[in-house]
């Protein structure tokens, strides 16, 4: 009868062990992915300090372009509208871009400058 006790104790210990490892690897999951991209002129020449402007349901985020032209962020995985924008150049829009958790998402800007 002890045994009995014995083995049901350790099966109960056993699955909620498991249940519990289970549920922690569910928490590890990522929730967020990477939005990245580089913004360019018309003739390929990376704009440094472009605002990069990111907008969803949830709210919204601005950076800047470093030198090379480049921006990166996480964000939460969503979907995203993102708006490019420097003096002396049209704007640009990129609406619906996906951000999937745990991968990163590419979004290139091409600048055409301002007619005159």
């Amino acid at each position: 009868m002890k045994l009995l006790c014995v083995e049901a104790c350790i099966l109960a210990i056993a699955l909620s062990s498991s249940s519990f490892t289970a549920a922690r690897q569910q928490e590890e999951k990522p929730s967020t992915g990477t939005i990245k991209g580089t913004v360019t002129d018309a003739s390929g020449l990376p704009i440094g300090g472009a605002a990069v402007d990111i907008s969803s349901v949830d709210g919204e985020t601005s950076l800047a372009t470093d030198l090379s032209g480049r921006y990166a962020t996480r964000l939460q995985a969503g979907v995203y509208d993102l708006g490019f924008s420097v003096a002396g150049y049209k704007s640009v829009q990129e609406r619906n871009v996906v951000v999937n958790a745990g991968s990163e998402s590419q979004v290139d800007a091409k600048l055409e400058p301002e007619e005159q």
